[in-house]
């Protein structure tokens, strides 16, 4: 019987405690044996808004959602509501990155801001990036050392900003890629790489010092779902994995998600989320 992959990695907290994140990036080899449609999208019950503008899911099961009224609402395990954050003097966020549980970024691109929040949900810092000289960022992340990672489009480098605004790396400028203007713009950080995504475009990878190293190209590529050795990403109303280790291999589409919007995995549960055309929430269990 071929099993779940999953990969356990260290994840450091804004306290500077170790805990856990866990990344199962599952089902690779499993699921080549299963047809694209035999697993369906079915309505989500326990959490039952609508107007859904994207989903995320931290490494604790913790579950995040950005409704239209921009608020950011937090969800325990169980479906209960921890707390929300309502914040709508600062345009529509861009950015949700819930990567670090302890450490949560919402990017505010109309402001250039960026507002850093605790596990419960409070302000904790506040970053505006015109008031360190930067007026075109146009993503920004969490970094693996609870610092700030952010794309200057105007200057074409990667940035590191500490939580309370000092500039800690300046990228190499690197123009050899392009951007277009009117897609958002993701950034991720796994590992030793840090990874730039829009759709329609190629990916960029940079190193931890902020200089390009290359492109990863994925045919009608959408978004990322999950980012490891093995990527999940969505393309052409699917699910496909890409092996970074065997990249000789032919990409698998694994699930359809045909009509489906702002997907993510949550490792715990072993299961997809995503936004329907309602505007609620679904999910797609891998059990």
């Amino acid at each position: 019987m071929i099993i779940s992959i999953i990969d356990v990695y260290s994840l450091r907290t804004a306290h500077n405690m170790s805990i856990y994140r866990i990344f199962a990036l599952s089902l690779f080899v499993a699921t080549l044996f299963v047809p694209v449609s035999a697993q369906e999208w079915v309505p989500d019950p326990n959490i039952p808004a609508s107007g859904l503008l994207a989903i995320k899911v931290d490494a604790l099961g913790n579950q995040y959602i950005v409704n239209e009224e921009m608020q950011v609402i937090k969800y325990k395990p169980d479906g209960s509501i921890w707390h929300i954050y309502d914040n709508n003097r600062l345009g529509s966020i861009s950015r949700l990155d819930v990567s670090n549980p302890f450490l949560i970024l919402v990017f505010y691109p109309q402001f250039q801001t960026a507002v850093l929040l605790d596990n419960n949900m409070w302000e904790s810092g506040r970053i505006r990036f015109a008031d360190i000289g930067l007026g075109n960022i146009r993503s920004a992340a969490v970094s693996d050392d609870n610092n700030i990672w952010g794309f200057d489009e105007g200057s074409r480098r990667l940035m590191k900003i500490s939580a309370n605004g000092k500039i800690l790396l300046n990228g190499t400028p690197y123009s050899g890629f392009d951007i277009d203007e009117s897609k958002p713009i993701e950034i991720m950080q796994r590992g030793s790489f840090i990874y730039l995504c829009q759709p329609g475009l190629p990916i960029q990878i940079f190193d931890i010092f902020g200089k390009w190293v290359r492109s990863l190209k994925l045919n009608d590529f959408q978004a990322i779902i999950s980012l490891d050795r093995i990527i999940y990403y969505r393309a052409n109303d699917k699910i496909y994995s890409h092996n970074t280790d065997l990249p000789m291999l032919d990409d698998q589409a694994l699930w359809d998600a045909k009509g489906i919007s702002g997907i993510c995995y949550d490792a715990r549960m072993n299961c997809f989320y995503g936004i329907d055309s309602t505007g609620k929430r679904t999910k797609l269990d891998l059990r």
